[in-house]
């Protein structure tokens, strides 16, 4: 979809992208929405990889551009430092492997210089650096390797060349069955004919010659292709089947909610959470409806408060969405289904399962969702980034057992979507208990970030919430307790009557 930003929060390395194919892609993985990290070799590659930096930049999406020689070990280390620095999870989502050096040499004229430049680049680089990147590699990561129809073809003074890209080939499919298993990444080649870039215009002119016939008995086009026919099909391969989170903040300034439209990429079918305020959701709504990029199956609820589930039946007044389930807890307004505990439903590919955690209210279901690109939960009010909802329905021991227990059981790497910006606010009661590192990264986020949410992960919440560290000795402290349920209990007792010192201005 043109323009469809399915790869917010994403990070990509994309290696030889100043020029080229590279290029095209790092860009349109940016303008979808991905953080990039741009590799240039030389000086010569370091004006276009700044001009393409700027374009990833201008869409919106963070880049790092680094000068990295893939074929140089020490090299590697830097993309994949650059790439977590980029990530907000420390999680490297999508690598491209498209560097490589093509020169052409007949096999009399051939030295074993030229052999291992070649092969250090094409193939030692995509192989070391993917080991590098594999500790840090997101639950159903991406990885593509740009190979060639040289590899098949048998043009002369392509020894090295050709052999280079058969063996990624080779390897592609190894690691998609070694990877696959144990890490869920996906592995794909690409695998252009000529196509014209710097490194076609090299060429020598027998080798352009022995690829005309293959040009010519191209069916579609006899030509040789551009950028622009090989990008749509990178942008395809990371996440061709990929869970979509659209933001929709509500009452911005006030009560500072979030409505979530929870989007299957590949069948359309979509959910809307807790659009509490249909003035404000609805046209969006609309909008993606009209342009057939949403198939609306369901409203879907956290709890019954009105700024969560009072809009269900206002929404359903618009002839878009009459008829829609309501899926939530016993007391949302309207609801028609209430999955139990541990049960669940389908958005296309998106497997949805409902957490009971009554505290906040005694209907409050936390929707954790999970499909091949990755795990999110909506916590509504029972858990905030560094913060957790009031005890208005519950108990500590309730609210406990739902952050500590319930959410705590949950994959380290699940992304958090709360109900409310609450983060620059929750953080300031957190540095007055504990002034731990996590904590301290946190509150600079909160200050430099207008929107936290999907930021941070439930491994994230389990370092900087102080609800989420009951035997901390430091909060144990602060609260002077050391039985869990009471720790819970001080704590919100003192964030119920926290008052944040002043802003000093200078």
């Amino acid at each position: 979809m043109e323009g469809y930003k399915n790869l917010i929060g994403k990070t990509a390395i994309v290696t030889g992208s100043a020029r080229g194919i590279g290029a095209g892609i790092a860009i349109d993985l940016g303008k979808r929405g991905a953080n990039v990290v741009v590799n240039y070799t030389s000086q010569r590659g370091e004006v276009a990889a700044a001009a393409v930096s700027k374009r990833i930049e201008a869409g919106g999406s963070n880049v790092a551009t680094v000068q990295a020689n893939v074929a140089d070990m020490s090299d590697l280390q830097k993309l994949v430092d650059a790439a977590l620095i980029l990530s907000e999870n420390r999680k490297v989502d999508i690598v491209v492997h498209n560097a490589a050096t093509g020169d052409d040499c007949y096999l009399e004229d051939m030295t074993e210089r030229f052999y291992e430049d070649q092969t250090d680049a094409n193939l030692k680089a995509p192989i070391f650096l993917t080991k590098l990147v594999l500790p840090y590699i997101a639950q159903g990561g991406r990885i593509v390797m740009i190979t060639s129809v040289s590899a098949r073809m048998g043009i002369p003074q392509q020894t090295v060349y050709a052999a280079t890209k058969a063996a990624l080939e080779g390897i592609c499919k190894v690691w998609a069955t070694e990877l696959g298993k144990k890490h869920g990444i996906t592995v794909n080649c690409v695998s252009p004919g000529p196509v014209a870039t710097d490194m076609w215009t090299e060429c020598e002119p027998e080798v352009v010659a022995d690829f005309q016939p293959a040009i010519d008995a191209t069916p579609a086009a006899a030509r040789v292709g551009e950028v622009s026919d090989i990008v749509p099909i990178l942008a395809f391969a990371p996440f061709a089947r990929a869970m979509h989170i659209q933001s929709i903040p509500m009452w911005v300034g006030s009560s500072n909610n979030y409505a979530y439209l929870v989007v299957d990429d590949k069948s359309k079918d979509a959910v809307i959470i807790d659009p509490a305020n249909p003035d404000e959701v609805a046209p969006v709504l609309q909008e993606q409806i009209k342009a057939g990029k949403i198939n609306l199956t369901a409203i879907v609820n956290t709890h019954h408060h009105w700024d969560h589930a009072g809009g269900n039946k206002k929404l359903l007044a618009f002839s878009e969405f009459k008829g829609k389930p309501i899926i939530g807890g016993k007391d949302c307004e309207g609801v028609t289904q209430t999955p139990k505990n541990g049960e669940g439903f389908k958005i296309g590919d998106i497997a949805v399962k409902a957490l009971y955690t009554p505290c906040h209210t005694q209907d409050s279901i936390c929707w954790f969702m999970e499909d091949s690109t990755g795990r999110v939960v909506f916590t509504g009010d029972t858990l905030f980034h560094g913060g957790c909802g009031r005890f208005f329905e519950g108990s500590a021991e309730e609210m406990n057992t739902a952050l500590n227990k319930t959410l705590s059981s949950i994959p380290d790497d699940t992304k958090v979507y709360p109900g409310h910006e609450y983060t620059k606010a929750n953080v300031k009661f957190a540095v007055s208990v504990s002034q731990s590192e996590p904590v301290k990264k946190l509150e600079a986020f909160a200050e430099n970030n207008k929107e936290t949410q999907g930021k941070f992960t439930i491994g994230d919440e389990k370092k900087h919430n102080v609800f989420m560290r009951m035997d901390d000795p430091v909060i144990q402290e602060a609260t002077g307790k050391t039985d869990p349920i009471e720790v819970m209990a001080k704590l919100r007792e003192m964030k119920n009557s926290f008052q944040p010192p002043p802003e000093q201005k200078l």
